[in-house]
């Protein structure tokens, strides 16, 4: 966030632009806010492959954010905001958040803002160094690629709307469901497409993703190269004795609470068939992690 309002500012300051009103949003959440959830049981893991959150995993992580929906982002612009910058937040809402500030259906603004976030690659080709224009209609709205090089189609589109989630048409966010299943892709054949049948609901229940990361392991990766025969015929027989002395070497860790993994990435990996005084010699990549 610090480093993204010095970039605004260097902008602002180069082209000598002044009084614009900048509203910072944060997205952090304080330990103590949500230890008190917690005691709660307000606090439930995302799925089932997410572990249960407990006060010895919250004390041991190092920050916590919150996925914000639109909600704040229309109040700073409601507020007069040139400028907003807002810490995490689920990836879509900033540009519903606009979307819906000026009125228009949060459904399409939601969708439109699925797809306009991860830049070109609802496109053919599909990249992420291209923008995309969203044009936003009472109730449908058009996406297209800004590069002539690429195009939308009806297929790129669907397939984007398939993208990281773990529904086909449900879509999970803050306080909010969105609905796919009645939409309808329409090729226009500029190669934009447009969109239409979105619907949102409200959930009963106002929730928001936190994320946060702790401390678990270090992991080193040390790439070597080998060209000498012998060496390489015992290959297997010296990785043993590596391990061996990294447990003499470290005798207070635990072996335990390490791995050491050899990964032998093919002959020929550092000289070829290259022949030297002595005849032909063979090669082996070596990568330990």
């Amino acid at each position: 966030m610090e480093w993204t309002l010095s970039v605004i500012e260097e902008i602002l300051k180069e082209h000598d632009i002044r009084g614009l009103r900048i509203a910072v949003i944060w997205a952090d959440i304080p330990h103590e806010a949500v230890k008190a959830k917690l005691a709660e049981g307000k606090v439930e893991p995302l799925g089932l492959a997410v572990k249960p959150l407990t006060t010895e995993r919250l004390e041991a992580t190092t920050s916590i954010v919150a996925q914000m929906g639109h909600e704040p982002i229309i109040a700073a612009l409601e507020a007069g905001a040139d400028i907003v910058v807002c810490g995490r937040a689920y990836d879509p809402s900033p540009f519903a958040a606009v979307a819906m500030h000026h009125g228009f259906d949060p459904a399409l603004a939601y969708h439109l803002g699925k797809i306009l976030e991860c830049s070109a690659l609802s496109a053919e080709p599909g990249t992420t160094k291209d923008s995309m224009l969203g044009i936003l209609k009472k109730d449908s709205f058009i996406v297209k690629p800004l590069n002539d090089f690429r195009k939308c189609t009806a297929v790129s589109v669907v397939a984007h709307t398939f993208y990281e989630k773990d529904h086909p048409y449900i879509l999970h966010g803050p306080g909010m469901v969105l609905d796919l299943e009645q939409c309808s892709f329409t090729e226009l054949g500029d190669g934009g497409v447009e969109v239409r049948g979105d619907r949102i609901s409200q959930t009963p229940v106002y929730k928001v993703k936190l994320e946060g990361a702790m401390k678990v392991a270090y992991r080193t990766f040390v790439v070597a190269g080998i060209r000498d025969p012998p060496l390489i015929s015992r290959i297997e027989e010296v990785e043993e004795q590596v391990k061996r002395q990294v447990a003499e070497y470290y005798a207070e860790i635990p072996q335990e609470e390490y791995e050491i993994h050899f990964i032998n990435y093919g002959l020929n990996g550092v000289m070829g068939s290259w022949r030297g005084r002595n005849g032909p010699r063979t090669s082996l990549g070596w990568c330990s992690r």
